[in-house]
């Protein structure tokens, strides 16, 4: 799945492989550090990506793991594999997760990280930060990693998820200290 994006974004596939893991690294360090049973309290986001189990609201999608797994499908459908819908592949978890949201407690991180991919991938505006995540200037990567969490991953978040996703980062995506010659 990465390197078919890769592919159609046009970029190395090596770097966006090693860079994408790091990202999906620095989003779980952010939203959970690195509690799979994590449950926010206030909005009950769950798991190590802080998924919506439920938006309340009965004439809508349930929450983030619905929108999530929609994700994946059209990413497979776009990569050509013309039977992604529902009950037509191989993802047999993905479906048990559509059917039932709360079992993201106990979905593993591989199933996670190709949710928080697709559903990253499939965001309007995200090729442009995608394409960044690539390029051979550590700030340029940082910056697009942030922009990724800020705006296809957490879009509102607050100020201490600020602070933390900054230090992480810097943690994940360091800049390296520019050192000047002394005469």
């Amino acid at each position: 799945m990465v390197a078919s994006e890769a592919q159609r974004l046009g970029v190395d596939p090596q770097v966006f492989q090693q860079r994408t893991e790091i990202l999906l690294s620095m989003l779980i360090d952010i939203e959970s550090d690195w509690n799979t049973k994590a449950i926010n309290p206030e909005s009950g986001a769950a798991s190590l990506y802080q998924y919506l189990v439920s938006n309340n609201d009965p004439g809508k999608q349930n929450g983030s793991v619905h929108t999530s797994i929609n994700r994946i499908y059209a990413v497979l459908e776009r990569q050509g594999i013309t039977d992604a819908q529902p009950g037509h592949t191989t993802l047999s978890w993905a479906d048990a997760l559509y059917e039932n949201p709360s079992l993201i407690l106990e979905t593993g991180i591989d199933e996670q990280q190709i949710m928080v991919f697709s559903d990253i991938v499939q965001r309007s505006g995200s090729d442009r930060w995608l394409r960044q995540l690539t390029s051979s200037d550590p700030v340029e990567v940082r910056e697009a990693a942030l922009q990724i969490y800020y705006r296809m991953h957490h879009t509102a978040p607050d100020a201490a998820t600020i602070t933390v996703a900054e230090r992480d980062a810097d943690k994940y995506f360091p800049i390296p200290e520019i050192t000047l010659a002394s005469n």
